[in-house]
């Protein structure tokens, strides 16, 4: 199947059955199969390995495209990461943009090297302690989002099972 490139793709996907999307309803029906069906072996092979273990990730890169797949029991959340990234950074006052891995490495950036280096390591060092501090108080708990305002930067931190996304902003703009 030859597929049309694409700038941008979110979808919600039930059951392989497109709910929510940014595309068009004939591209919608073509990539959504493609991906669920993906998805489905992706998940056997996983549980063929190890049949107690269970499909919670997929990134797929090629060299135009970063698609990231987060399959939960009912959805599929599927969104090209490059372009949310450059959609966050069109936003009026955004500095720039972080993904940080779960040791706190920078993976993606739009800032400088020792910017990047900088933010990262204090704010996922911040972001741990958040969520030691949600924890402590309810253990069923968890930290999903963390925002931070100075007089001159507004910080928004939401942390997610393997990665972290940092959002640096002028709030005065």
């Amino acid at each position: 199947m030859n597929a049309k490139p694409i700038e941008d793709f979110n979808c919600t996907l039930s059951k392989g059955i497109p709910i929510r999307t940014t595309l068009d309803n004939a591209l919608t029906v073509q990539y959504a199969g493609l991906i669920h069906n993906f998805c489905a072996k992706a998940r056997g092979t996983i549980r063929d390995i190890d049949p107690q273990n269970d499909l919670t990730f997929l990134r797929i890169r090629s060299k135009k495209h970063e698609i990231m797949i987060a399959p939960d029991k009912e959805y599929l959340l599927i969104g090209d990461v490059e372009e949310t990234l450059k959609r966050i950074q069109t936003h009026k006052g955004v500095i720039g943009i972080i993904v940080v891995n779960n040791e706190g490495i920078p993976i993606r950036t739009t800032m400088d090297n020792s910017t990047t280096t900088q933010y990262s390591s204090l704010l996922h060092q911040l972001a741990a302690m958040a969520r030691g501090v949600v924890r402590d108080v309810d253990p069923q708990n968890d930290l999903t989002f963390l925002r931070i305002r100075s007089k001159k930067h507004e910080i928004m931190v939401a942390p997610d099972k393997e990665h972290v996304l940092i959002v640096i902003q002028n709030p005065n703009e």
